[in-house]
């Protein structure tokens, strides 16, 4: 790298501006994201650094806070989904007793027709 000197007006060498400037440049062209507030936390406001975090921590609140909600629904759901799949079970139950007593209702027509027929 070339040493440069900058002079003032009295004539006088300045290299400490130069390599200020060089610092700041650097800085500007190594940041990783434009809004990357954790590295430049020592620049910025404790103020405004609390406030950030408060912000965030009231966002991350609020997501949780849905959540709960939508986790109190959906067990809700649930229950009700379990009710429903009993009743519908004890139906199909009721159903296939009910099926098989016709069966047996209709042999015994059968039976006692022919019996009527024969005799």
């Amino acid at each position: 790298m070339t040493a440069v000197n900058i002079v003032s007006e009295d004539g006088k060498k300045e290299p400490n501006k130069m390599r200020k400037a060089i610092e700041k440049i650097k800085s500007v062209f190594n940041k990783k994201e434009p809004n990357d507030h954790k590295e430049d936390s020592s620049e910025t406001s404790p103020y405004l650094t609390k406030a950030l975090n408060e912000d965030l921590s009231f966002s991350l609140f609020k997501i949780e806070h849905e959540l709960n909600q939508r986790n109190f629904i959906l067990q809700k759901h649930n229950d009700i989904l379990q009710g429903q799949d009993e009743k519908i079970y004890n139906l199909v139950e009721k159903w296939k007793d009910m099926r098989s007593k016709t069966f047996l209702l209709h042999e015994e027509e059968c039976v006692l027709r022919t019996r009527f027929i024969c005799s």
